[in-house]
């Protein structure tokens, strides 16, 4: 669709609006195909597993940066580089051992956000159409990815509706997650300096990035954020850390760590965790909805 509309001549207006009438011709006709469907359906609810089921798929994603992270850990680093950038954005070629792990815990956290936790609370909040809405638009979102110059303006709607998807599930994800892995840490959570204007920032359509950052920071000790490489032009991003007042003698303040391969492991088994806790409340509201 890109290739047929995009051209590097049009102006900043014509790519948007380019942008726009292509999303809304993928978007449109299969919400509409599915709407009927739904409405003729003896089984509804037996449609809504289904849909749920192809919308949460995210296994093979964590199965490529895992082996990613085992290439790293038996030094195949050009195997483990060439795993994990099948599953993010930025360049992986020149990136250290550090850096591989902290893309892989990233990548991990954001899409298991955008791919399976929003999904689901769009479907709790606004039905099935709604998730396969979202989904829809995610997935061109991450084909027309803004961050790479070519689909600045051209995919600016795609991007602006998807962070609206985003809003509240983000903010749910943020203190949730981090109650899931250690409660006593969600009072630090809620105190870090960063939290506050990212917040804001996700509420404004300003893009949610540094808000489930600093989440992802919080919840597994690490330092994340900063520069990365998109299509061989760096982007300077935000750092984030995650800070505790330790309760001692010297009242000193701890600092999270730099990520390592064993923290791709807790990310892991952490996502599990809050993915099978989500799907329970689901299934609470579910059976309390179709009870009644």
């Amino acid at each position: 669709m890109a290739t047929k509309v995009l051209h590097p001549r049009y102006s900043s207006r014509q790519l948007t609006t380019s942008g726009s009438l292509a999303l809304l011709v993928l978007v449109l006709p299969l919400l509409i195909i599915f709407y009927f469907v739904y409405q003729f359906a003896s089984y509804q609810w037996l449609l809504d597993l289904l849909l749920l089921w192809i919308l949460l798929q995210f296994t093979h994603r964590k199965k490529t940066v895992y082996k990613g992270i085992s290439a790293l850990q038996d030094g195949k680093n050009k195997l483990a580089k060439d795993l994990i950038q099948q599953e993010v954005l930025r360049n992986t070629q020149s990136l250290s051992s550090l850096g591989l792990a902290k893309a892989s815990l990233e990548s991990i956290f954001l899409r298991y956000h955008h791919q399976q936790f929003t999904t689901i609370i769009c479907y709790l909040l606004l039905g099935p159409i709604a998730a396969l809405c979202y989904r829809l638009c995610y997935e061109a979102n991450q084909v027309w990815n803004i961050k790479l110059s070519k689909f600045h303006y051209f995919g600016q709607l795609t991007n602006k509706v998807t962070q609206l998807f985003q809003i509240v599930p983000s903010v749910i994800m943020s203190f949730s997650f981090v109650f899931l892995s250690s409660p006593r840490d969600l009072i630090s959570h809620c105190k870090q300096k960063q939290l506050l204007p990212e917040l804001k920032q996700a509420l404004c359509l300003k893009g949610n990035l540094g808000l489930l950052l600093q989440t992802l920071s919080s919840a597994v000790n690490i330092n994340t954020g900063g520069p990365v490489m998109y299509n061989n032009e760096k982007v300077q991003r935000t750092r984030y850390t995650f800070d505790i007042k330790v309760i001692d003698d010297a009242n000193e303040t701890a600092r999270s760590k730099e990520p390592t391969n064993d923290s791709v492991k807790t990310l892991i088994s952490l996502v599990n965790r809050h993915l099978i806790v989500s799907l329970l409340v689901i299934t609470w509201i579910l059976f309390w909805y179709f009870l009644d």
